[in-house]
């Protein structure tokens, strides 16, 4: 039991959507979505990276750096998932061999 609720909590954690950055990880003041749907137009976001030292390609490296981190948590949790899962089916099938030997 406690196997498949570890399992489940490891899915839940790697299917729910991470939607804010990590002040510390920043590299660029745009740092992830949410601060480009956060400004009012496509021109007030071009405004903020003319007017800042951040150039494009940093925005873009900061974006491959925080995604790469998003998926590679991601798929931690669902390794560990998978193993959980595993663990918990390789009992479920002891327990009822051991249920039926006890039965007879």
């Amino acid at each position: 039991m406690a196997a498949t609720l570890v399992a489940v909590a490891c899915l839940a954690s790697a299917i729910y959507p991470r939607s804010r950055a990590h002040p510390a990880q920043r590299l660029t003041p745009i740092a992830y979505f949410g601060d480009v749907v956060a400004l009012d137009s496509p021109s007030q976001l071009r405004e903020l990276l003319g007017e800042s030292d951040t150039q494009l390609a940093d925005v873009w490296i900061d974006q491959v750096w925080q995604t790469s981190a998003i998926v590679s948590r991601k798929y931690q949790l669902v390794r560990w998932s998978v193993r959980m899962l595993g663990a918990a089916l390789s009992l479920a099938v002891v327990i009822v061999i051991e249920a039926t030997v006890g039965s007879h």
